[in-house]
């Protein structure tokens, strides 16, 4: 039987391009008639309430000075965040849990509440989702080699194991496309997909806009209708 959700946890990881292509999501939540609370940090709370969500504000790490943007770096400072933001998550929803949670595919600290607190998680991904041979067609495979990114794996299964959750995996679980449930008959769903080949037979393509391969893609290859979400 279909159980309505009434409470929603909403955690986002304090950038704005995380945070902008999230809100309308979460307004279409808001107007089914759930109760969504959205943890973000306090520069970004007015759009949050904007968009009918109850904001719970959290310090971050984020705008600290020198940090090292290469892939460990990037990531080490997601570990980072993870790290420092999880104890005031997990205070500010004590007697008030939700009983779903939508998390931006870079707040670690929502992965490990949603486990500790048994209830079901969704990742949500503002610029692009990890797909089969994703490691063949990026850089990742050579990172992944690197001692500095070894050492960065090592402290986030650490981290993870001092959360009570030993042995699981630190990266964000793939959906299938059996879990999408009915797909239209005029809709196509794969795994993966060479983007520049199918860029090049597109008449539109719809993005939320993000600053990896989708959008220098576009512009480069150029469909005739480029079209963004529409942030509010």
């Amino acid at each position: 039987m279909h159980r309505e959700v009434s409470h929603i946890g909403m955690f986002c990881f304090g950038k704005t391009g995380h945070v902008l292509p999230h809100l309308n999501v979460i307004r279409e939540l808001v107007d089914r008639g759930h109760r969504v609370t959205y943890a973000v940090p306090a520069e970004y709370a007015d759009r949050v309430a904007a968009a009918g969500a109850t904001p719970v504000a959290y310090t971050s790490t984020l705008h600290a000075e020198g940090r090292d943007l290469d892939p460990p770096g990037l990531l080490s400072a997601f570990l980072d965040e993870a790290v420092h933001t999880l104890p005031q998550l997990r205070s500010a929803f004590q007697g008030d849990r939700p009983n779903l949670v939508l998390y931006d595919f870079a707040s670690y600290a929502a992965r490990v509440l949603a486990e500790q607190w048994g209830v079901p998680s969704m990742s949500l991904a503002p610029t692009i989702v990890v797909w089969d041979g994703f490691e063949e067609d990026s850089r990742m495979r050579s990172v992944r080699r690197t001692e500095a990114y070894q050492a960065y794996e090592e402290r986030f299964r650490d981290w993870l194991a001092a959360n009570g959750l030993p042995g699981r995996d630190p990266y964000v679980p793939r959906v299938t496309a059996a879990e999408l449930g009915a797909i239209p008959p005029n809709a196509e769903v794969h795994t993966g997909v060479p983007q520049p080949a199918v860029l090049t037979a597109a008449d539109a393509f719809i993005t939320p806009a993000g600053a990896r391969a989708a959008t220098p893609d576009s512009l480069a290859i150029g469909p005739s209708g480029h079209l963004r979400s529409h942030w509010r």
